[in-house]
């Protein structure tokens, strides 16, 4: 993973995706367990490394399934032995499915921002509430800037509103991005910044009609499953589909057995060093 640089003495490891179910050790000293393949996760490790030393990261990922996972199975009993009955038509894949990373932050930093957007017309609003962790005495500061980089909008404290009179709105085709800086000060010292892309756009349900900012939407096409060989479940170079064919799910996506064995899998990264 390479050392740590940063300086902040709070350290933390970082999981993007592990299916289904992942437990982790730093130096065979449990750091976090998790479930769930589709969701990020993460340990503040800060206790269990030395600066200047190596430290082992250890994973071991078990993709058994329930009806309390996503996707739900169930594991029964056959004679060949105990046998994963899944009910989706993708392999029911194992392992580390997107990257791992360490981050450093101050021991005050962001530790949670909702953001809700809203549209009346040319003018759009962001409600930006927002948790911290740290002493006391800290101070949020939301700083919006445009997709040029230039500073459109702020506002002061741990929740708030954003008003832009002449707004972008985020639209399909159309996917324009804003970008929330929350920055935390400490008296006079900038001690943590968080950057979150922000889409201002409305959704909603009216009867049968999906609208996006109040127009209707229709979707066509096919879904890419986990298994498609350019994208799949970690976001790679992008490809288009201009035939059928290229969207059958059966052109890309390989045959599952109904019954496979349940697996489970351990690795072991690099090691590591912090300091």
């Amino acid at each position: 993973m390479g050392a740590v640089r940063l300086g902040w003495p709070r350290i933390v490891l970082h999981f993007e995706s592990a299916t289904h179910h992942a437990t982790v050790w730093v130096d065979g000293t449990e750091a976090v367990s998790h479930e769930g393949g589709y969701t990020p996760f993460e340990a503040d490790i800060t206790g269990h490394v030395t600066p200047g030393a190596q430290a082992r990261i250890t994973v071991e990922v078990d993709n058994t399934l329930t009806f309390q996972t996503v996707p739900p199975g169930v594991v029964e009993e056959t004679p060949q032995g105990k046998r994963q009955r899944y009910f989706h038509d993708f392999f029911n894949y194992s392992g580390l499915h997107r990257s791992v990373w360490l981050y450093t932050t101050s021991p005050d930093h962001v530790t949670d921002v909702t953001v809700v957007t809203d549209l009346d017309g040319n003018t759009g609003t962001i409600h930006y509430p927002t948790t911290v962790a740290g002493a006391n005495g800290t101070r949020v500061r939301a700083v919006l800037r445009d997709a040029e980089g230039r500073e459109v909008t702020g506002n002061d404290g741990l929740a708030g509103t954003l008003t832009l009179p002449d707004v972008h709105p985020w639209a399909p085709g159309h996917g324009y991005l804003y970008d929330l800086e929350l920055q935390l000060h400490l008296g006079g010292d900038l001690v943590d910044s968080y950057h979150q892309s922000v889409g201002v756009r409305t959704i909603r349900v009216d009867d049968t009609r999906f609208l996006i900012n109040d127009e209707p939407f229709y979707f066509t096409g096919s879904a890419n499953t986990k298994t498609f060989r350019s994208s799949g479940r970690a976001t790679t170079t992008l490809t288009s589909c201009t035939t059928s064919n290229c969207c059958g799910g059966s052109a890309r996506t390989p045959s599952a057995p109904p019954t496979t064995p349940t697996a489970k899998t351990s690795s072991t990264t690099p090691t590591a060093t912090a300091s």
